[in-house]
């Protein structure tokens, strides 16, 4: 057994390594062509140049299908945290679905997220609606707790948010 710097000093010592290097290349070739093939032809895909379209598949187990493609959409540089199923297991097809809906999925997407900044904002509010619903089950909040809370949101989370793009 070598040790690593007789490893090194082997792997430096360049004539007599490249020879060995071709004659064990060869012997692969010889042995196992298929998996050569196979190898080059990964390494041609991972070489080649990929385009960007917005958006990224994933091949997600299915009990009817036995996978079902998901589009997962980037946004504004983000990708966004959901993923919707384009309810189809050939490429193709989920590939035109994710180009279709694009758009729509989205403005949908973001037009509920507002809301949520919406009601993160209201929450804390004095007669907000949400902390009625708590009074009603006999669980109120007391003002000085209340006002905090809406502090808290109005002038740390809601900045956060925002500086984040979220």
């Amino acid at each position: 057994m070598m040790t690593i710097t007789e490893a090194l000093a082997a792997i430096k010592n360049a004539n007599t390594q490249q020879h060995q290097i071709l004659l064990m290349r060869a012997q692969i070739i010889e042995l196992c062509p298929k998996t050569v093939q196979a190898l080059q032809l990964i390494d041609q895909e991972n070489l080649t140049a990929k385009r960007r379209r917005g958006f990224s598949l994933a091949k997600i187990e299915n009990k009817q299908f036995g996978y079902v493609y998901y589009v997962r959409y980037s946004h504004n540089g983000k990708t966004l945290p959901t993923k919707w199923c384009t309810h189809t297991c050939v490429l193709a097809e989920a590939e035109a679905f994710a180009l279709k809906n694009k758009e729509r999925l989205i403005s949908e997407y973001t037009a509920s997220h507002n809301n949520a900044l919406l009601l993160i904002k209201k929450f804390y509010e004095k007669d907000s609606q949400y902390l009625q619903a708590d009074v009603k089950r006999n669980r109120p909040l007391c003002e000085k707790h209340r006002d905090s809370y809406n502090r808290v949101i109005k002038n740390k989370f809601i900045p956060y948010l925002t500086e984040k793009k979220y």
